[in-house]
């Protein structure tokens, strides 16, 4: 469980504080919740549940944990597309594993450079 104060990854939305904690009840089931601050969305609040399992979270890292991060990425040839439709589902596909994987697993085989060729 994160700290009233931590800066998280949620999700798509990105970057977030978390301001404060509240109990929810849903379907007669009392839960524990994160009321987060997108960072970039002012005056939004997001309300999640603390076990969240559908939404990716994690701490922020640190500048010299995001560089060794990508030290390790090693290169890749590019991915050629014809159709924009095709590089879309491929983008699609890329972010869902890679939302799924723990944050600190090797990311390169995610990382890739694409090119639509018009």
């Amino acid at each position: 469980m994160y700290n009233k104060g931590d800066y998280i990854i949620y999700g798509i939305n990105g970057v977030c504080r978390i301001q404060d904690y509240m109990e929810s009840e849903s379907f007669g089931e009392k839960k524990t919740c994160y009321i987060l601050r997108p960072l970039d969305q002012d005056g939004s609040k997001i309300f999640t549940p603390v076990d969240n399992q559908k939404v990716f979270m994690r701490p922020l890292i640190s500048r010299e944990e995001a560089a060794k991060l990508i030290e390790g990425i090693p290169q890749y040839d590019d991915m050629i597309f014809h159709e924009r439709k095709d590089q879309e589902q491929e983008y699609k596909k890329i972010l869902q594993k890679s939302l799924s994987l723990d944050f600190f697993c090797p990311l390169s085989k995610y990382v890739l450079r694409c090119i639509l060729v018009q």
